[in-house]
Parts: C-alpha cells; structure tokens; sequence
C-alpha cells in the first residue's frame, strides 16, 4: 500500500480555465489560442442561459481545459496552414 509520501504532487493543483463559445470548434479554438495546442479539454456541455436569454438567445457551449492534464487529445493537433509557395516558384513574376 502506498503511503502519502509516495504520492506525486506535481498535478495537485491544476490549472482549469472556461470558455464558452457559440460551437465546440470555436470553443477549442479559443482552448488552443490561450493555452496552446497540448491543452486537454476536460468537460464540455452546452451553458445554461437565464433570462431573455433563455428564450431567444442562441446556444453556448462551454468548455473546461487545463495545460497541466496529460492525456490525449481526441480531436487530434490542430490544423496548420500549408506555407505558401513563392510567386517565383508558382511561376508568376
């Protein structure tokens, strides 16, 4: 049995930021924006919304991330531009 010693405390107080955006793709977006593309989304649910809101305002997804998680992510690394060929090599002068 281990003893409380020999437990590591590297992740005992992770970091855990919202966010909340109109869909899951701009919401991971945002994740990846402002905590990188290792960030792990931890929960995601669509927001509760009160008053007028409620009635005729559109829906929020909120998602909770943390960059000290270490698990994988299932919507895989996020997309990259391709480098864009030079006018020269493109053949246009």
């Amino acid at each position: 049995m281990a003893r409380d010693r020999d437990i590591p405390l590297r992740n005992l107080h992770m970091q855990l930021k919202s966010y909340r955006a109109p869909t899951i793709q701009e919401a991971i977006e945002l994740v990846r924006r402002d905590l990188g593309p290792d960030a792990a989304v931890l929960h995601a649910r669509e927001a509760p919304r009160s008053g007028l809101a409620r009635w005729f305002g559109r829906r929020l997804i909120e998602v909770t991330a943390s960059p000290d998680a270490e698990a994988p992510s299932r919507f895989g690394p996020p997309a990259r531009a391709k480098p864009q060929q030079s006018a020269r090599k493109q053949g246009i002068h």
